[in-house]
């Protein structure tokens, strides 16, 4: 029996060696959180448009507006995510609405997973919402809203955008008092890591003053007038503020 010199036993150690890295670097590219990366950074492109739920609209609004906010209902019967939030136009799946809009033109999307608090729809509907986002080409450019840091954290474990939607000043199912609030939004940074947090606009100062450090996503229901641009432009002019839904028929 030959015995192979030192020298060819060192270069095929360190073969193996690579070999095994190569195994663990592809297994953390796949598990690699996306939620590390920035997930939108255009200061002079804020201005997303607010619920974009019809497949007819879908193409304008997408040539209007850098982004579009879409209101996601998993439907266990069908497998499939149901674009809606109660208009008569709307109902459709959420493949048909962005198959609507021109490959080319396909916007930032921020998808509102309605019904993501229930832990048994999160099981089933995960790996179904990675695989249609995948399909469609959007996956780098979506991220999905959702109260629930159970559902934070699968979709970080998928490679896809987390938006928390904080507890807000206007909820009273749970009621928080002022610290009480700080302290949920707090531990849900530190133990979920969601990408981004998204509110109301009338949360503004409370997140400015006590998460200075966090990207932050608002929208501005009943904001319509020339009047209340001020109130957009406000937040628009903070640096940490990456997305503003809007109600206007296009950017200003």
């Amino acid at each position: 029996m030959s015995i192979a010199p030192a020298h060819l036993k060192s270069n095929l150690l360190f073969i193996v060696i690579l070999l095994v890295l190569g195994l663990f670097a592809c297994d953390d590219d796949v598990n690699l959180p996306m939620s590390k990366s920035p997930f939108y950074e255009q200061p002079n492109a804020k201005l997303w448009k607010h619920r974009v739920n019809c497949e007819q609209e879908a193409d304008s609004m997408a040539h209007l507006f850098p982004g579009i906010e879409i209101d996601i209902h998993y439907v266990d019967s069908s497998a499939s995510f149901i674009c809606t939030h109660g208009e008569p136009c709307a109902g459709g799946s959420l493949e048909d609405l962005i198959s609507s809009i021109d490959l080319e033109k396909r916007p930032y999307l921020w998808l509102d997973f309605k019904n993501s608090d229930d832990s048994a729809v999160l099981a089933r509907s995960i790996t179904t919402l990675k695989q249609k986002l995948i399909d469609l080409k959007i996956l780098d450019k979506t991220i999905v809203e959702t109260r629930n840091p159970d559902c934070i954290d699968s979709l970080t474990k998928y490679n896809i955008y987390s938006s928390y939607w904080v507890p807000h000043d206007y909820d009273t199912n749970p009621s928080y008092t002022y610290e009480q609030m700080i302290s949920v939004i707090s531990n849900t940074i530190t133990q979920h890591k969601p990408t981004v947090l998204s509110a109301n606009y009338t949360m503004f100062s409370f997140l400015k003053t006590n998460f200075p450090n966090q990207s932050l996503h608002f929208w501005t229901n009943g904001l319509s007038t020339e009047e209340h641009k001020s109130i957009i432009n406000e937040l628009r002019a903070y640096q940490n503020t990456k997305v503003i839904l809007i109600d206007y028929a296009a950017p200003f």
